[in-house]
């Protein structure tokens, strides 16, 4: 019903609407209509996290790696916190944050074990790749087509975007974005995207569609984590076929950001108890962080996940 509508919909149009989508919805109809006549199966399947128990950090500073990655941590949060209490804003800022979240990680990653590259891990990885490849496709076709030229309110986004283009990262910890209301941060992927392809509306609106496309392999770790190959390929599939993803994309807002973020979340956390890491929860933990203070829209998503 919901294809033959979007089809009536196409003709109604001029038949210039997203033929491609409407085959990539019918995809994701089959698959959603797969899992839900699969679900007495489902039933049977045992609870994946039965029995796991959450790696609890653990940090032994005896370590001189450690204790150095302590002190680099330290110093670089205590400069960024004296620099935003002397009222100092500049782009240095945001160096100076990543590089304390990243030695306080440091702290709790122990020798690092290489994953095996047996043939099934490099024919999902394949997988997942021409699965992401295929959304890009699908979606970067027609992002500068007449029915998608204005929405109304989505200009903001691109106006803000234009103003760090030319002006550089000022406030980068700034709440007081577009409108606003959305984090300064949450438009650094969009001025990005404008830098690197001299500013033009389509590459404005094709920064949404890479972000968005940088959560199909989150969909499938999370999926491998729980369920196994299977699961994990058909719910990366499921997603990549999605038509809000395809709407989000098209917009012109920043809110795939947060989707984002949020993907890669879940996915670190249901790794780290799979796998009993504490730097996996930590990471984890940053990206549900990094998703609530640098999106808007991530504040919600945090909120309903928690």
């Amino acid at each position: 019903m919901i294809l033959a509508a979007h089809i009536a919909l196409m003709r109604y149009d001029g038949g210039d609407a997203p033929a491609l989508m409407t085959l990539a919805l019918a995809l994701g109809i089959g698959l959603f209509g797969l899992g839900v006549f699969a679900r007495p199966a489902l039933r049977r399947l045992p609870d994946p996290l039965a029995g796991v128990v959450l790696p609890l950090p653990r940090v032994n500073l005896r370590s001189p790696g450690r204790l150095a990655a302590l002190g680099v941590g330290v110093v670089a949060l205590a400069l960024l916190a004296a620099r935003m209490l002397a009222g100092q804003t500049a782009a240095i800022n945001l160096p100076l944050w990543y590089v304390a979240l990243g030695a306080f990680l440091a702290l709790f990653v122990s020798a690092p074990r290489l994953p095996q590259l047996s043939r099934a891990r490099m024919l999902d990885a394949a997988i997942v790749l021409g699965i992401a490849a295929a959304f890009i496709a699908l979606n970067a076709r027609d992002l500068d087509a007449w029915f998608y030229s204005a929405i109304g309110d989505e200009y903001a986004f691109y106006s803000f975007a234009t103003d760090i283009l030319q002006n550089g990262i000022l406030r980068p910890f700034s709440q007081e974005g577009v409108y606003n209301h959305h984090p300064y941060m949450s438009s650094l992927h969009q001025a990005a995207f404008m830098w690197l392809f001299e500013g033009s509306n389509y590459w404005w609106r094709f920064s949404s569609v890479f972000i968005a496309a940088l959560a199909i392999p989150a969909i499938y770790i999370t999926g491998y984590a729980l369920y196994g190959r299977r699961a994990a390929i058909i719910a990366a599939a499921l997603f990549a076929c999605s038509h809000y993803i395809f709407a989000i994309t098209h917009s012109g807002y920043n809110h795939a950001g947060a989707m984002t973020i949020a993907a890669w979340a879940v996915a670190l956390f249901a790794l780290a108890l799979r796998r009993g890491s504490p730097a996996l929860l930590y990471a984890a933990g940053l990206a549900a962080g990094y998703g609530m203070y640098t999106h808007y829209a991530g504040r919600y998503t945090e909120k309903n996940r928690a």
